[in-house]
């Protein structure tokens, strides 16, 4: 990839994150003034799931800015997003819903918070990348998964073993 699409990519990404991310907290924040702004009727507690949402949405663009593992970036931003709307749903009682559905958006955010903590054990807590090859001819090679080719003797032993 050229340098100006590189920097395009992460600029744009970059910006639409955080672009998310204040519109997350502004719905979150206030948003009566958020409805004002955009020019549609208030329902504090659509606006208050439409932040949570948008807040896990740039979370997860930022991540991937940063992390390399698309699976643990989107358990991330899914954990950031379900985890402000479990909140909404217990603060927002009064405004509708019941305590089952929080309980249950709960429960789910927990579930993902474990899967989140298997999948970082799983990547030896490592979520960045390798970007570096020895050779420039394998550079094309760095993100590709790697084999490990062993010999083996007649006993079935590795050969490399000893």
């Amino acid at each position: 990839m050229s340098k100006v699409a590189r920097i395009y990519l992460v600029t744009l990404t970059a910006l639409v994150g955080l672009a998310n991310v204040a519109i997350g907290i502004w719905c979150l924040a206030d948003p009566g003034s958020f409805a004002r702004f955009v020019g549609f009727e208030a329902h504090e507690h659509f606006l208050h799931d439409l932040g949570a949402f948008q807040l896990g949405l740039g979370v997860t663009l930022l991540l991937a800015l940063i992390w390399s593992d698309a699976l643990a970036t989107a358990l991330a931003g899914f954990i950031v997003a379900n985890g402000v709307h479990t909140v909404n749903h217990v603060v927002d009682l009064n405004l509708g819903g019941s305590p089952a559905q929080a309980w249950v958006l709960g429960v789910v955010s927990v579930a993902l918070v474990a899967a989140f903590v298997l999948r970082l054990r799983q990547l030896g807590y490592v979520l960045g990348s390798v970007g570096t090859a020895t050779d420039p001819r394998l550079a094309a090679f760095v993100r590709q998964k790697t084999v490990r080719l062993t010999t083996f003797r007649k006993d079935g032993t590795p050969a490399a073993a000893r």
